[in-house]
């Protein structure tokens, strides 16, 4: 069959076989996959029609030389892992006609599959690139093991692919996939629905070695941001109102009257609590320092389809979300969820957000939440009634890094019957969402050398101010005299006592404990070399504010006293 034959006959694959599409889960929320498939009698053929689609972040000629060079370390890579068990390039007829040739693994019992195709590229009077496989009738020696080869069952694959430019971004292409794929005998309906999405998933592995998610997702923030900075202060009444009694009814003054109960963050620089009225309605707060602009916090929070947030939201709900409606300082979100409880309907989030700053010093912005009533809405899910008031505030900036207090207060109401347990997970879920932001702008190591710095800088100017040995015993207040004393009264004790050799983590520490008979109590003592100053290694434990102190550590009780 000659080449251009063999691309006309691909390009009848979504018209090959009657039927409606009907649309299955991917593991993207960027591509969409749709399937023909009529279940067989026993004894019958498995045949199948699949498509796949999604845009790419490279150009259409990027795309089409990846996915022609078949045995490209990349595509090997992936094969493998998906547990084929030979990949192989039979035959090169021309640069744009090879053979090739795939042992695809099936689960026990059913015989291993092969496939051997023709791979040919070409290009319509668009600049589009076709890419067509269709059966070859080669026999191939694959030059392993026969038990590797013995039993199998050779499918019939034919796969078309269309390759042209995003209509909405030049710099990017669309990838169409259409595969018909005859599994060589009778395959149960529930295999199939396994095997499908993995022939369909070639787009998906495409566009992961493609994609530029994070780098779309920063340029996307900076514009947001630059637009808040510059954006009026022209409010409809509406959004006046809307933010006067969000105010109002999730203010501080009546947040103070409430008796909330800590909740167990997942990030130990995030303060949550939580109080509940019934069996579905609560109120949550939670607060941190975010290191990043108070703009470019807001611009994060209200980015509720940035590439990341999609992941997450199709990660841990795999359901509808979308973004409606959006202008300067309003947007309309809508999302369903489900929740982890047998048998339970699914929740609706339908609100609207509206940002604001406090007053003309821009150093303060509010952003409060509504939830949506919709008379014509005659869906079936659990309607959520939600309302929440966000407060970015600008603080002092540690050397170069920018600081701003975040501060969330919330009042939702989840519909139907759980148990304060479960209320307790759905509203640290909730609240995560500051702690994600906190961990996007995460400049920790900066903010700990910055206070090392501080430290230090104190630490040298005490040596130099108290240099004689009686300036430096006047510079101690007697409590703090009577400390000194004692500890190194207990370095003395650890010498009299028989101490025994522990073992660390690291080959150049030494550790010893020890303990004097009829004792309630042991001593340990640790000894390493630091290739450092002395004010250096002392600088960090001068201040319990160091963000990279274990987690045991920051549980204790802040600084009450600015430290000396």
């Amino acid at each position: 069959m000659s080449s251009v034959a063999s691309v006309g006959r691909a390009l009848s694959l979504h018209t090959a076989k009657t039927g409606e599409w009907a649309t299955i889960k991917s593991m993207s929320p960027f591509v969409d996959h749709k399937i023909k498939y009529a279940a067989p009698n026993l004894g019958e053929r498995s045949i199948t029609i699949g498509t796949s689609s999604s845009s790419i972040d490279s150009s259409k000629h990027e795309v089409a030389a990846h996915m022609f060079a078949y045995m490209s370390r990349e595509r090997v890579r992936i094969s493998f892992e998906n547990g084929d068990k030979a990949r192989l390039l039979v035959d090169e007829s021309s640069p744009h006609d090879h053979t090739i040739a795939t042992i695809k693994q099936l689960p026990y019992p059913f015989s291993k599959r092969e496939f051997v195709n023709r791979l040919i590229s070409a290009r319509d009077a668009n600049g589009d690139y076709l890419m067509a496989s269709v059966p070859a009738k080669d026999q191939v020696d694959y030059g392993m093991s026969s038990n590797t080869v013995h039993g199998m069952v050779r499918g019939i694959a034919r796969i078309f692919v269309r390759i042209g430019t995003d209509t909405t971004d030049k710099s990017r292409c669309r990838v169409t996939f259409y595969g018909y794929v005859d599994f060589g005998g009778y395959i149960p309906a529930a295999l199939m629905s396994r095997a499908v999405p993995r022939m369909l998933a070639v787009v998906e592995d495409l566009r992961d070695v493609f994609q530029v998610d994070e780098e779309f997702d920063k340029e996307e923030l900076a514009r947001l941001a630059s637009i808040i900075r510059g954006e009026g202060e022209e409010y409809t009444e509406e959004e006046r109102h809307q933010l006067s009694v969000t105010q109002l009814d999730l203010g501080e003054g009546v947040l103070s009257a409430l008796d909330f109960e800590t909740l167990e963050s997942l990030d130990h620089l995030v303060n949550m609590s939580w109080m509940m009225f019934t069996r579905s309605d609560m109120v949550l707060r939670a607060s941190t320092v975010v290191d990043a602009p108070l703009e470019d916090c807001l611009a994060w929070e209200i980015a509720k389809l940035s590439r990341a947030a999609q992941k997450r939201h199709f990660k841990e709900h795999g359901k509808e979300q979308a973004l409606i409606g959006v202008d300067a300082h309003s947007g309309t979100y809508h999302d369903i969820r489900g929740l982890d409880v047998p048998r339970s309907r699914l929740r609706e989030w339908r609100m609207r957000y509206v940002w604001k700053y406090k007053d003309v010093r821009r150093d303060e912005v509010l952003l409060c939440y509504t939830t949506i009533d919709d008379a014509d809405d005659t869906t079936s899910y659990v309607k959520v009634q939600f309302s929440g008031f966000v407060v970015f505030k600008k603080q002092e900036a540690v050397g170069a890094v920018s600081q701003t207090l975040v501060s969330v207060a919330a009042r939702m109401d989840i519909g139907g019957h759980l148990p304060r347990s479960y209320l307790r997970k759905v509203g640290v879920h909730e609240l995560c969402g500051v702690g994600l932001m906190r961990q996007q702008f995460d400049r920790s190591l900066e903010v700990d050398g910055e206070v090392r710095a501080e430290n230090m800088k104190m630490i040298a100017e005490h040596a130099k101010k108290y240099s004689t040995e009686k300036d430096h015993a006047d510079a101690y207040s007697m409590v703090e005299a009577l400390i000194v004393i004692d500890g190194e009264r207990h370095f003395e004790e650890f010498e009299g006592m028989k101490a025994k050799s522990l073992k660390m983590e690291s080959p150049l520490t030494t550790g010893e404990i020890a303990f004097q008979k009829n004792d309630s109590h042991a001593w340990g003592r640790a000894t390493t070399t630091v290739r450092t100053s002395p004010k250096e290694v002392r600088a960090p434990h001068q201040s319990y504010r160091q963000r990279a102190l274990p987690l045991s550590t920051c549980l204790l009780h802040p600084l009450t006293d600015v430290p000396s």
